[in-house]
């Protein structure tokens, strides 16, 4: 079972859907069958499908989340950083993962779905079972082990990029200036702040056999003499 962020996208204009799940390969069948049977909830990404067919849209996930609880938060950021809910952009309905607020399904959406669901009851017995398999589960050592080595390289705490979701990050900041009050916030946020022995021995390690460019070189030691000019900006 893979836990995370997956994209819809259109390769025709590059317009994505933004999505998430504790079980992405079955969300993403989900949608394709909501998008097949022409009732899937976002109208525009169910226009698109109609228009173009399935054979225009790629379902692939971007990352990998080990926290249950920052799947929403993860999402909402994908959905900010790509623009989801802007037409030109993506299909997402609200800016905010979880949310319907302003979202309304058309009555032939409605019927569809209802339609759907028809004969489809999760019995006792079956809840029963699904009861019964969690509980007292506790991971084994091999359990433990093989996530542990699978938060290895994460972009955060419990966080995962795919290759895929790494390319999707570097085009959204190609050529992206970071403006002076932007810096400047930046710079007020840190004042005052003390790393740890801890977190520097771990920054000196992870920068271990890294090569600089010639570019950065050249940043740093323009960094290094403004410094030394204005000790009092340091």
């Amino acid at each position: 079972m893979s836990r995370g962020i997956y994209l819809i996208e259109n390769q025709l204009d590059g317009k994505v859907y933004v999505g998430s799940s504790i079980n992405v390969e079955q969300r993403m069948e989900k949608h394709h069958r909501m998008l097949q049977g022409g009732y899937h909830f976002s109208a525009h990404l169910q226009a698109a499908w109609n228009l173009y067919g399935k054979d225009i849209f790629t379902f692939r996930s971007v990352e990998w989340v080990f926290y249950v609880d920052r799947l929403l938060e993860r999402e909402t950021a994908w959905i900010e950083k790509l623009h989801a809910t802007d037409p030109l952009c993506g299909y997402n309905l609200s800016p905010v993962a979880g949310s319907r607020l302003g979202v309304r399904s058309t009555e032939e959406t409605k019927r569809k779905i209802s339609e759907s669901l028809l004969g489809h009851v999760v019995t006792a017995e079956t809840c029963a079972k699904l009861s019964a398999s969690n509980t007292g589960k506790h991971h084994t050592d091999e359990a433990k082990a093989k996530m542990s080595a699978a938060k290895k390289g994460k972009s955060g705490p419990g966080l995962y990029l795919t290759d895929d979701g790494r390319r999707r990050l570097s085009e959204y900041h190609t050529g992206k200036q970071v403006s002076l009050e932007t810096r400047r916030r930046l710079s007020e946020s840190h004042k005052g702040l003390r790393q740890s022995e801890e977190a520097k021995r771990k920054k000196s390690e992870a920068m271990l056999g890294r090569k600089k460019s010639k570019e950065t070189r050249k940043r740093m030691v323009i960094a290094q003499r403004a410094r030394f000019n204005n000790p009092s900006r340091s």
